[in-house]
């Protein structure tokens, strides 16, 4: 077996054994991202860190090596006429001068770059970088590997006559530090590891911390799809979550208004068949039953009176379906209200649009709009409604101008339509005032098939408001919807 498919082999049953959970996902991405960048940071600092000690023994070989040039030029200034042969006499008793008052190694150079004189007595040899540029007349220095600690060459060049006449170099063991950064390494790599744990400790608590609000929403649709309805989800933790929980209990509310909704609408179609049945059944049976008479009977009036009942048994039929229908269209197919989250400001342009004729045939002007605004209402019952209301206008008041605005409030969002023309009759409003809506519904009914009084009706079951206010200069009619947040608000 090659390493492919073995390798494919270990990822499908560690996938299988452990399945990939957002919480493992964001767990690993956190950790592979950290720990890589701590070592990075790592790198850096230690790297930062060694060349700054490096450069601090270089700057305090650079000051020590001035006053060594300065004994070394001025101990050789006795000659002026040879001084390189006065610096080669004199090496064996600068350089351990040197070394004793400096602390370190010393070693002087001719000016061809020969060994003169070394502090200590040693075989090793090194490079001679640093001497070839400080006989150029250039301080130098360079940095050697050793088996103990790295080295510090240090060379300065050594004057007479405006002229190199030799070098002094200094030969620097970083001991010291090289311990420091070792120390500092270890204090480095202990804490990166101290920090990877607490890295891992963290990223775990906040990978759970994510992952359980999202546990908990996954068991409230666990429920909700078991019909518990009624459950919520407070998560705190977060505001992002705090407003998702917010929305999802809303969500939660909705449905089960909905679901409310649907269980009445099939308790009155239940009703209503009900109804039907029982209604329809008496003429219904006496209708057959005279039918079935017809047949065995012999005298012409008996046929006749027969016909007669069948004919009166027809007609009451008749009057009680068209009853019952009248009662089903006012009583419950328009009562039936399923709220959504809509826009108002368009369901307003759409319902302006479509009497825009009729307006402009009346010379009726139109100021204002409803803003873009999303809020709780059933879309087709609310669309009758303002074209209701806009025939009404156009029909009854004899207007010239309808001017709409609105006004949003915590809980509402108010839409206003106002127009210029006569106003309404006092007894009207007064009785609109006091009247209850549905005993009204079924004795009165305007433009489009809507009354006033079932307008109001079905912003009330929409869980909003409908008032009107006249007076002889015009009509003002209100319309309250809730807001989305407050939809628990409807009963």
């Amino acid at each position: 077996m090659t390493l492919k498919p073995f390798m494919v082999l270990v990822t499908n049953w560690i996938n299988k054994k452990y399945p990939m959970t957002l919480q493992r996902k964001l767990k690993r991405t956190i950790l592979f991202l950290l720990i890589p960048l701590m070592f990075l940071l790592y790198a850096i600092v230690m790297t930062q860190v060694k060349k700054n000690v490096y450069e601090s023994a270089v700057s305090s070989l650079y000051t020590i090596s001035i006053e060594a040039q300065a004994y070394t030029m001025n101990y050789i200034a006795h000659n002026q006429q040879n001084p390189e042969q006065s610096l080669q006499r004199s090496a064996s008793l600068i350089a351990p001068f040197l070394a004793k008052r400096m602390n370190t190694r010393v070693q002087v150079f001719s000016k061809n770059g020969d060994l003169l004189a070394d502090s200590e007595r040693s075989t090793l040899t090194y490079p001679n970088q640093d001497i070839n540029k400080a006989l150029d007349g250039t301080k130098a220095y360079t940095f050697q590997k050793t088996t103990s600690a790295p080295l510090l060459l240090y060379s300065n060049p050594v004057y007479a006559n405006e002229q190199t006449v030799g070098v002094v170099r200094f030969l620097y063991p970083l001991k010291k530090e090289t311990d420091l950064l070792i120390n500092i390494n270890v204090v480095f790599l202990t804490t990166c590891f101290l920090l990877s744990i607490i890295a891992i400790y963290v990223v775990g608590r906040f990978s759970r911390s994510l992952s359980r609000p999202i546990f908990h929403l996954s068991e409230m649709a666990k429920r909700l799809s078991e019909g518990h309805y009624g459950t919520k989800i407070d998560l705190a933790d977060y505001e992002e979550l705090k407003e998702l929980s917010h929305s999802f209990n809303v969500m939660a509310k909705a449905i089960e208004f909905n679901v409310s909704q649907l269980e009445s609408e099939k308790t009155k179609q239940k009703d209503f068949l009900d109804r039907v049945t029982h209604e329809l059944k008496t003429p219904l049976t006496a209708i057959l039953g005279y039918s079935r008479l017809i047949p065995k009977l012999q005298k012409q009036i008996d046929i006749e009176q027969s016909l007669y009942y069948i004919l009166t048994e027809g007609e009451r039929m008749l009057r009680l379906i068209e009853e019952l229908l009248k009662q089903s269209k006012f009583g419950q197919s328009h009562f039936t209200i399923s709220p959504t989250i809509s826009d108002i400001g368009k369901l307003a342009a759409d319902s302006l649009y479509i009497v825009k004729p009729a307006l402009e045939k009346q010379l009726i002007s139109v100021e204002g709009s409803i803003p873009a605004v999303y809020i709780v209402m059933d879309t087709d019952k609310t669309k009758q409604i303002l074209l209701n209301i806009f025939d009404n206008i156009v029909k009854h008041s004899d207007a010239a101008c309808i001017r709409l605005y609105s006004k949003q409030e915590e809980a509402y969002f108010h839409v206003f339509i106002e127009d210029d023309g006569i106003g309404m009759d006092e007894a009207f409003i007064a009785e609109w005032q006091a009247a209850p809506a549905l005993q009204k519904a079924f004795s009165t009914s305007f433009g489009n098939g809507f009354g006033l009084f079932i307008c109001r009706e079905l912003m009330k079951q929409q869980g909003g408001q409908m008032d009107i206010f006249s007076s002889e200069t015009g009509t003002l009619v209100k319309l309250s919807f809730l807001r989305p947040s407050h939809v628990q608000n409807i009963k």
